[in-house]
């Protein structure tokens, strides 16, 4: 009983570490793997011919531009609608208008995802930038 007192504050954070570990090893892998000059497993020399190809497509080039218009102008419009709702929310306006923002903590991403998903089709909204 007085080992599991001295292990126990222990446990989460090693837990939690072997997880973060599990996690993220493999991406490290593959991040150090992308500058490998070979096709194989083996580490041959280092190379940044992957990561020219890469940009040689347009496809990607276009993905990635889009990337960034939507995350820059999500980023403008949060930050926006954020100050206004700051700066200009009333104490009983802020009351009332939290009801509004707790729908989305309880709902599920996967649910909202699918909802607007459905929202935007049902009114023909064009899924994408080009």
């Amino acid at each position: 009983m007085k080992l599991l007192r001295s292990v126990a504050p222990f446990g989460l954070p090693v837990f939690v570490f072997m997880a973060y570990l599990f996690m993220y090893i493999p991406i490290i892998v593959l991040v150090m793997f992308s500058f490998n000059s070979g096709h194989t497993h083996v580490w041959q020399e280092f190379s940044l011919r992957w990561y020219k190809q890469l940009f040689q497509s347009v496809e990607i080039v276009e993905a990635l531009k889009n990337s960034l218009i939507v995350a820059f102008s999500t980023v403008g419009l949060c930050l926006g609608m954020g100050l206004l709702f700051v700066f200009y929310g009333a104490e009983t306006f802020l009351k009332r208008g939290l009801v509004f923002f707790y729908g989305s903590l309880a709902a599920p991403e996967i649910v909202l995802a699918v909802g607007l998903l459905s929202f935007f089709s049902f009114f023909s909204v064009p899924l994408g930038l080009m």
